[in-house]
C-alpha cells in the first residue's frame, strides 16, 4: 500500500487531446538525448578512425626507421634540403660549395671529389 502512494506521488499523469499532441511530447522530450547520442557515436567513430590511420603511419615510419640504419645521418638533409620537380622526378636541389669560409651548408651544397669523380654530400658535423 505505501509502494503505491509513494508511486502515485512521483509519477504524474499527463493528458492529450489527439495522438499527434502525445507524439509530438514524446519526441521532444528524447529528441536532446538522441541528438547528443548520434553526435556522441560519430565523435568516437572519428576518433578510433583517427587513431587507426595513425598506428598505422606510424608503423611505415617505423618500418623505415629499422630497414634502414643511418638513416638518422640524413635527418638535417630532410630539414635544411630542397626539392625540386622536374619532368615528374624530384631531385635535391644543391650548389657547389661556397669557397669564401669554408663551412658547408647541410642541404644546399655539395662538395665535388675529383679524385674519385664523385660529388659528395655533407650530412652533419664531424662525430667524435
Amino acid at each position: 500500500m505505501q509502494t503505491t502512494k509513494h508511486i502515485d506521488e512521483k509519477v504524474k499523469p499527463i493528458q492529450f487531446t489527439d495522438v499527434l499532441q502525445a507524439k509530438a511530447y514524446a519526441k521532444s522530450k528524447y529528441l536532446t538525448i538522441f541528438v547528443i547520442g548520434c553526435f556522441t557515436v560519430c565523435f568516437l567513430a572519428s576518433l578510433i578512425a583517427y587513431f587507426i590511420y595513425e598506428r598505422q603511419e606510424y608503423k611505415d615510419i617505423r618500418g623505415v626507421i629499422s630497414q634502414y640504419k643511418n638513416i638518422s645521418s640524413y635527418k638535417l638533409l630532410a630539414q635544411a634540403g630542397e626539392v625540386v620537380v622536374i619532368n615528374g622526378r624530384e631531385y635535391l636541389a644543391l650548389t657547389p660549395e661556397s669557397k669564401k669560409n669554408g663551412d658547408i651548408l647541410i642541404g644546399k651544397e655539395y662538395v665535388y671529389d675529383r679524385k674519385n669523380k664523385r660529388i659528395l654530400v655533407c650530412l652533419g658535423r664531424e662525430i667524435k
